[in-house]
């Protein structure tokens, strides 16, 4: 459900009161950007830092996204391959893509200053996995017990665990997965992977442009923000930080 937009809109409002409550400042690097709607929202509150994806359409994208923001770097990059010091990584929607889920979390604490977060958001439960995880290229669903292992094993404390799926967007999820006939899934999980940063499992044209604009998604929100610490969705964000 990556690039559903309510959804996502919801999930950068989740890490907008994780950011708040536990902290989290710039400089900042948006790990695997996608579309650059996290970027672009915490460049407009005037953070600095780095956009980076495989993809060179999300890399375009993302550019003319923040065309405004001088201020942010983007660059078509690997995780890997980054060198500079941030104070907050935002990991969403990546690890779940990658082999070496815990060489890439060891990475990125080693990008990270002394007080530094970060946010990554996950697939749970590996009872959820539908056809929608294949179209994606994903390699797993992560367990709770699992995620919080694998965060502490790279050498972070995790402070917070969101669901930010149940029930009004796991329960969208089951219905459309069952309902819309599988979109045709590439062989090679890596080209998966490039093309999950801008198409959509979701894509149905008109009646999802129609049924994004529905305006009783504030009361859901709202609803959800209730129950976010159920953890019997579909994906949940995380912010950790650095162990002393």
């Amino acid at each position: 459900m990556a690039n559903f937009k309510p959804l996502k809109n919801y999930l950068i409002e989740l890490i907008d009161q994780m950011v708040s409550e536990y902290h989290a400042q710039g400089p900042f690097l948006d790990a695997g950007c996608g579309q650059g709607d996290i970027a672009e929202h915490f460049a407009a509150k005037e953070w600095s830092g780095q956009a980076i994806d495989l993809s060179t359409t999300a890399v375009e994208q993302t550019k003319i996204r923040l065309k405004h923001y001088p201020h942010i770097i983007v660059q078509q990059k690997n995780i890997l391959e980054i060198d500079s010091m941030f104070n907050t990584v935002f990991l969403c929607d990546v690890l779940e893509h990658i082999p070496n889920d815990l060489e890439v979390l060891l990475k990125i604490r080693k990008n990270l200053n002394a007080d530094g977060k970060v946010i990554i958001s996950v697939p749970i439960l590996k009872d959820e996995w539908r056809w929608d995880d294949n179209f994606y290229g994903h390699l797993r669903r992560y367990e709770i017990p699992e995620i919080i292992e694998l965060i502490n094993t790279a050498g972070f404390k995790t402070l917070a665990i969101w669901d930010f799926t149940w029930p009004v967007f796991w329960l969208i999820r089951r219905v459309y997965t069952r309902i819309i006939p599988q979109k045709i899934i590439l062989e090679n999980n890596e080209d998966k992977t490039i093309k999950s940063s801008h198409d959509s499992a979701w894509d149905q044209g008109i009646l999802t442009k129609i049924f994004e604009k529905i305006i009783w998604w504030r009361p859901i929100f709202w609803l959800q923000k209730k129950l976010k610490n159920h953890l019997i969705g579909c994906e949940v964000v995380i912010i950790a930080e650095v162990k002393k």
